[in-house]
């Protein structure tokens, strides 16, 4: 299971593996959805650029590689209009603080963040 998850290289795939596992196995618990969550961020954050998410307590870590696609204005300005939400950790690292401390609402926030730089 965890090699066809680190296999599915779209939103597409990743969903029918969902579905297959639902059917198979039935409703997944909060483990099994944090973990296609997990992938599903891997998924969404790589034509961003983003090389790691560090998710933990309330609050994650956005690393991008050098030189990525989204514009610095972009990350500026949202750290100008949301301060309290966004603010760099580095060079190359967005922290983002999160509302809870639930993997699941970690995710949504980080999700919502990457529509907002796309």
């Amino acid at each position: 299971i965890y090699k066809r998850l680190a296999n599915a290289e779209t939103l597409e795939q990743l969903d029918a593996f969902e579905e297959e596992l639902i059917d198979r196995f039935g409703l997944a618990p909060e483990q099994v959805k944090t973990l296609i969550e997990t992938h599903r961020l891997r998924l969404l954050g790589a034509p961003l650029g983003v090389v790691k998410i560090d998710a933990h307590g309330e609050a994650a870590t956005i690393q991008f590689r050098p030189n990525p696609p989204v514009a610095a204005e972009r990350i500026i300005g949202l750290i100008q209009q949301h301060g309290k939400t966004y603010k760099l950790a580095g060079p190359d690292k967005l922290k983002l603080l999160t509302p809870g401390k639930h993997a699941l609402q970690r995710a949504q926030a980080i999700k919502l963040l990457f529509k907002q730089l796309a």
